[in-house]
């Protein structure tokens, strides 16, 4: 006989072990599968950056202000390595420059602090920095990061003392429907029933969306990053390439590309991405070309890292959404089924967007903003 809760997440990344502790604290069962274990897909394998200036719609801004709030207050009784020490983003020519400007006026009406550094005061920031051409850097004392391992395991610890139930290196197969909603979770172990099931697969979520015939705008794609031994302070803020304030990040980016990225943490290691290439979603190998030209690229900017050793590198799924927008909400094809997936960066957001969808589940409560000219919302409710 199969087991049944109240809610069915399928993925223990920060958006599902967010979500599990919100049900859970209110008195709700909560089962949660992973395929692989707690942040063991992009949750796992980020720079941990909370930032605020890409964040261009209102709705999205709110969600990553609230967010820090939580981080802020989290951050004094639990170490998840949380500071909010500023962020950068590294212009390296006027289109760059043009854009960076377009979103400080916008940003600056909104609250934030963003300025655009000439070189020279760039370089005071960050002493380290020695990029020949760099054109301008663009700067929010408002950003920060933290440790996305320990707060994805705070979060998936809260869950558990909350009386959710985890069970990871397990695979859903199969959704079997009944009539208009999905009746049984099929994995490799086991077989359940939920009143609902909610989709934070990440890049796997349009996999999972397909089991009920439902097409997600959702993609992936492989990235690789490394991370080096502890080293004295090196870097003050955690800073970006300029390719973070273009549009063009997403569906139309090329297949293989290598930023910009790099964030020294509390414990003195500094993690270096990315290499992001076009690859299957459960493909996880490493390539030397990946390495090699990242770390060749961040060389370029901080010479001062020539000789750290590496202590860990990976390749992993990253997804993102093919309009850039996040799915909220319930599936058009299965009643039970709801969709939390495509929050770029989702870090940034992840405690709000949590208590959102607790919310649009719990009570019913929506969350759309805006529509655009063509009907679609901003912040979906539903896919299609």
């Amino acid at each position: 006989m199969s087991q049944s809760y109240d809610y069915l997440i399928i993925g223990a990344g920060i958006l599902g072990t967010s979500l599990s502790a919100e049900l859970a604290g209110r008195n709700k069962s909560v089962l949660i599968l992973d395929q692989h274990g707690v942040a063991g897909g992009a949750s796992g394998g980020n720079l941990g950056q909370i930032s605020l200036m890409d964040r261009f719609e209102d709705w999205h801004l709110d969600l990553a202000l609230e967010s820090s709030e939580y981080y802020a207050e989290l951050g004094k009784r639990h170490p998840i390595g949380y500071r909010q020490h500023g962020g950068s983003i590294l212009l390296m020519n006027d289109t760059q420059i043009a854009r960076a400007e377009e979103v400080k006026r916008l940003q600056n009406l909104r609250g934030l602090s963003m300025e655009i550094l000439s070189p020279q005061e760039a370089r005071s920031l960050e002493p380290n920095l020695k990029k020949n051409g760099l054109a301008a850097m663009a700067y929010c004392k408002q950003e920060g990061c933290l440790d996305p391992l320990a707060l994805t395991f705070y979060m998936s610890d809260l869950a558990v003392a909350r009386g959710a139930t985890i069970q990871t290196g397990e695979r859903v197969l199969s959704l079997s429907m009944s009539g208009r909603e999905i009746g049984r979770v099929v994995s490799d172990k086991g077989t359940y029933r939920a009143k609902i099931i909610i989709n934070c697969a990440g890049g796997w979520s349009s996999n999972v969306a397909a089991m009920v015939g439902e097409e997600l705008p959702i993609r992936s794609h492989k990235g690789t990053a490394f991370v080096t031994q502890p080293m004295p302070p090196m870097l003050r803020t955690t800073l970006v390439g300029g390719g973070f304030l273009m549009e063009d990040t997403g569906e139309g980016a090329p297949d293989y590309r290598v930023g910009t990225a790099i964030c020294q943490h509390e414990n003195g290691s500094i993690i270096i991405g990315q290499a992001t290439e076009a690859a299957n979603v459960d493909e996880r190998s490493l390539g030397r070309r990946g390495l090699s030209e990242t770390a060749k690229n961040i060389l370029s900017y901080f010479p001062v890292l020539e000789g750290a050793d590496i202590i860990r590198a990976w390749a992993l799924s990253t997804s993102y959404s093919a309009d850039g927008k996040p799915v909220l909400g319930y599936s058009p094809k299965a009643d039970n089924l709801f969709t939390v997936a495509g929050f770029k960066g989702a870090f940034t957001t992840a405690p709000a967007v949590a208590r959102r969808a607790a919310a649009m589940l719990l009570s019913g409560e929506t969350f759309v903003h805006e529509i655009e000219p063509d009907g679609r919302e901003l912040c979906k409710e539903q896919c299609g």
